[in-house]
């Protein structure tokens, strides 16, 4: 059973009351109200002895109203607590598992470790020099500090623990588009933590992230035979009699692996000439999302009938709790790929609702990046002209380039790929980099060109 053993009045309208029997300890307690307060408050003194007790019990009171003098929030928490708190509550709003895992990743194993292992402060001590700190600290991490020790880290994936090796591309300083991406869970946590009132917003830090990285995505070169050379090896592959891997003896294509190049063909075709992103887009396409319309136009003729062809594509944005779609137009050709990938006897997966780009036993396939890295090792095509790595977002990168060069809208091209505005296409897709318009710089200083000096402005004349 509890009992007081001694009360003071610090100040007038303050209270400290000494506990002893709280809890299976030998401690005292101080519970003490601030003056002006109505709240009373409870904290270990850490002390067995009744004197240092005491003595710590007047430092609590005082640390309290130093704090509240000072503006902080006397009930705050660590922030590794409202880290936690958050995480638990994003969980069960958010619908996107990845962003939540991806969370987790940068809050585990950089934001709580550096802010309350290393830092050691409430959230509502935080500063701007301590963010900043955290910068240097979060640079070195792979190189110079906590990360540089480690040979394996842990992960989950579906429920179950896997023990992975630290990649080589880790040990390095983290590029701007990784911390960009990392300071969302930070400014997340302080949010959190203002809504719950363990900080006010004026104690806030500001969180300065760095600009994005503006670059050229890679693209397959539209001038050279690139894409020849790769759509030419697709239909090469789906052809073969026999298969072989590097050491061991060619054995004959099974129907399966058949299938699946068949499929991967329909999904290259579609990458190229719609333009949509590979996976979240791809992945749920499905035959009734093929539709057409009759369009009527005047021509030298008369009036004519046509019809043209729209892929519904879903969106990750949702308008009114419903799923919203855009609709990207079909060429003709890419219409003849998929009505032949619909007529294949191989193809049993037909109905409206069967996806167009499935596996042998009708569910969607996952991921196309494995076919496609094995297609760029045989074409010999695995990197560009900068050394960067071609992957599935090439081809969407291509179809944009390929558009850009031909004179289509960009407003077009943007909507079609699924953009806001713009402003992706102006940053990343190099209709005018140096690349495309290397004939005409060339072409000034061309062995072959004219003679500046006599034909110039100044050239003497008859």
């Amino acid at each position: 059973m509890s009992r007081t053993i001694k009360q003071a009045d610090p100040e007038p309208g303050g209270k400290i009351t000494l506990q002893h029997g709280l809890v299976r300890s030998d401690n005292y307690f101080a519970r003490f109200r601030l003056a002006g307060d109505s709240k009373w408050r409870l904290k270990s003194t850490g002390s067995a002895n009744l004197a240092e007790a005491e003595a710590r019990a007047r430092d609590i009171y005082w640390e309290h109203r130093g704090i509240r003098r000072a503006g902080g929030v006397l009930d705050s928490v660590s922030f590794g607590v409202a880290a936690k708190a958050w995480l638990a509550d994003f969980k069960e709003t958010t619908r996107s598992k990845n962003a939540h895992a991806d969370y987790t990743v940068t809050i585990e194993r950089y934001l709580t470790p550096y802010f309350d292992g290393v830092l050691l402060k409430k959230i509502w001590e935080i500063s701007e020099y301590d963010v900043h700190q955290y910068r240097k600290w979060r640079n070195g991490y792979w190189l110079t500090g906590p990360g540089s020790r480690l040979k394996q880290f842990k992960i989950t994936l579906n429920g179950k623990t896997v023990v992975k090796n630290v990649p080589k591309s880790w040990i390095r300083e983290p590029s701007a588009n990784t911390i960009r991406n990392e300071d969302i869970p930070l400014k997340k946590v302080f949010e959190y933590a203002r809504l719950r009132n363990w900080i006010s917003q004026d104690q806030i830090p500001p969180i300065v992230s760095p600009p994005k990285e503006e670059s050229t995505r890679t693209a397959f070169d539209p001038r050279s035979d690139h894409l020849d050379i790769l759509l030419g090896c697709v239909d090469d592959r789906i052809n073969d009699a026999s298969i072989s891997a590097p050491g061991k003896r060619a054995v004959a294509m099974s129907p399966t692996i058949r299938f699946q190049r068949k499929v991967f063909k329909v999904f290259m075709n579609i990458l190229l000439m719609t333009g949509i992103r590979p996976g979240e887009e791809t992945r749920p396409l499905k035959w009734r999302d093929l539709t057409h319309d009759f369009v009527h136009r005047n021509n030298a003729s008369g009036n004519e009938q046509t019809i043209e062809f729209y892929l519904n594509i879903r969106t990750s944005k949702r308008k009114n709790g419903k799923e919203s779609y855009r609709a990207v137009a079909v060429p003709t050709r890419l219409f003849v790929i998929l009505n032949q990938w619909r007529d294949d006897p191989d193809n049993k997966f037909i109905g409206a609702d069967d996806y167009i780009l499935c596996n042998p036993d009708g569910t969607y396939v996952k991921s196309f990046n494995r076919q496609f890295c094995h297609l760029l090792d045989e074409c010999g095509l695995t990197k560009d002209v900068c050394g960067i790595k071609y992957e599935p977002y090439s081809l969407r990168h291509t179809f944009a380039t390929i558009n850009l060069a031909a004179g289509v809208d960009p407003w077009v091209i943007a909507k079609s790929m699924g953009h806001a505005d713009i402003e992706m296409l102006k940053r990343h897709y190099g209709q005018d980099s140096v690349k495309h318009h290397y004939e005409k710089l060339a072409a000034v200083f061309a062995i072959n060109a004219p003679d500046r000096k006599r034909n110039g402005p100044d050239a003497k004349k008859g």
